[in-house]
């Protein structure tokens, strides 16, 4: 039997390319993976009384944006463009166009004329819904003992409606900013800048802990937190070089080769660049090293990489790598001497590291790793950068950032509206016994605490 297709979808019997489909699969897993490794990560950073908390914030932002995203979030994000700002949610609502037909009927496996061609649609949806998932979980870190689960439900469902998905279609989608030639290979702006930017908004509308300088606030696992910042290290390869498989198909094979190769080794390079600059302000600043220190020299490194991995020749990570772990190291050193009460340290990692990656693609980006950045532009030949890109990624930048800050501290003050926020006696007893009557780590005596 066959169906009439629409137009954005067409069908696979001919054009699948089995490499890409193993390669995106693997990638969208390794993705997924990063969701636990989060809640590991920032499980070992925070006090033992929120361990329960801010785990359960990363599982939960799986349940929740899932449902969005199947509920037209992801034709929202990816849908025929409106203007530019906004897809049409209709269009993959319910996997209309995905595994269905407008009449409802069974579509099987279908390629996107727009998107990832060679591989299922459905595959595409799933890698993109990964990157959803993780952004709001990375978020709390930085409101980490001040809001109730019940906030972060409310925090998550609105950021990914007003922030990540039009933000997400601007850029990934076909939107106003795509067209004017800003790039972003796996998240720089769409990922690390709108969290950065959410985090400095959860901070100016949440107060301050009340327990800050009051308790000992050290991790109370480091062992959990380097078991966490390892499964992240491994599912950022699938974050970064996931993207190779997404490549139009007027990209021959060896152009996405390129790229995916590009990304991997950008990656790791940048990571280790990072490491090691931490590790050398850390002797000058502190006398020594510590091991979470280079973890988060890590994670800065792979988020200042990340905008760039598969546009940027693999000899520029170094550089890369080396501004990026200069900048956030020093706006952590800030972070902590004003104690600017972002908690896991959001907004200089990931916000800053997300900024000024997503900067040095005009620096760095040449057709001779990705031939993709041609795009609508024009302006970007074999030699590095182009003074236009890089405009257009300043502009870019500003504009997503002051959406991103505006919206995120409407929904903050909301859940301050909503009794959301944790009170000091709250803090003080823990979000974990608060909230879910539960303990992380039990001492095998039975307390009885009225709150």
């Amino acid at each position: 039997m066959v169906f009439e297709l629409n137009s954005l979808v067409s069908p696979l019997t001919t054009n699948i390319d089995i490499g890409a489909t193993i390669l995106l699969a693997v990638c969208t897993a390794l993705v997924l993976f990063m969701v636990p490794g989060l809640a590991i990560f920032y499980g070992g950073l925070v006090r033992k009384k929120n361990v329960s908390t801010i785990m359960a914030q990363s599982f939960i932002s799986m349940a929740i944006v899932t449902m969005i995203w199947i509920f037209g979030g992801f034709g929202l994000a990816f849908g025929t463009t409106q203007g530019g700002f906004i897809g049409n949610p209709a269009d993959y609502f319910l996997f209309r166009n995905i595994l269905f037909t407008d009449g409802w009927k069974n579509l099987g496996m279908v390629a996107s004329d727009q998107y990832a061609a060679g591989v299922p649609f459905i595959l595409f949806f799933l890698f993109q819904l990964a990157f959803a998932i993780i952004t709001p979980a990375l978020v709390s870190g930085a409101f980490a003992d001040r809001l109730s689960f019940r906030g972060y439900i409310i925090f998550t469902v609105l950021f990914t409606l007003l922030v990540y998905i039009p933000v997400c279609h601007w850029i990934w989608g076909g939107g106003f900013l795509a067209s004017h030639g800003v790039i972003d290979w796996a998240g720089g702006i769409v990922i690390h800048a709108t969290c950065g930017l959410a985090a400095i908004a959860s901070v100016v509308a949440l107060k301050k802990r009340k327990i800050l300088g009051k308790e000992d606030l050290s991790p109370n696992s480091i062992p959990l937190v380097a078991i966490g910042a390892g499964i992240l290290f491994f599912g950022w390869f699938g974050f970064n070089v996931g993207g190779a498989c997404l490549m139009p198909n007027t990209i021959n094979t060896q152009g996405a080769i390129s790229a995916g190769l590009s990304a991997f080794a950008n990656s790791f390079i940048a990571m280790c660049i990072a490491m090691i600059v931490w590790i050398i302000f850390d002797k000058i600043t502190k006398k020594h090293t510590s091991l979470i220190s280079i973890l988060t020299a890590g994670v800065a490194g792979l988020a200042t990489i990340t905008p760039t991995a598969g546009f940027v020749p693999i000899w520029s990570s170094l550089v890369i790598g080396f501004v990026g772990a200069v900048i956030c190291y020093w706006m952590c050193q800030l972070n902590h001497h004003t104690h600017f009460d972002d908690a896991l340290e959001v907004w200089p990692v990931h916000g800053i590291g997300g900024i000024v990656g997503s900067l040095l693609v005009g620096a760095f980006a040449t057709t001779t790793v990705n031939p993709v950045i041609l795009g609508p532009t024009q302006h970007i030949g074999g030699s590095l950068g182009s003074g236009y890109l890089f405009g257009m990624q300043v502009g870019a930048i500003a504009l997503v950032c002051a959406w991103t800050f505006v919206f995120s501290l409407g929904i903050f003050y909301l859940t301050k509206f909503t009794h959301d926020e944790a009170t000091p006696k709250q803090q003080i007893i823990g979000l974990d016994k608060v909230y879910f009557d539960e303990q992380a780590y039990s001492d095998g005596i039975k307390h009885e605490i009225n709150v």
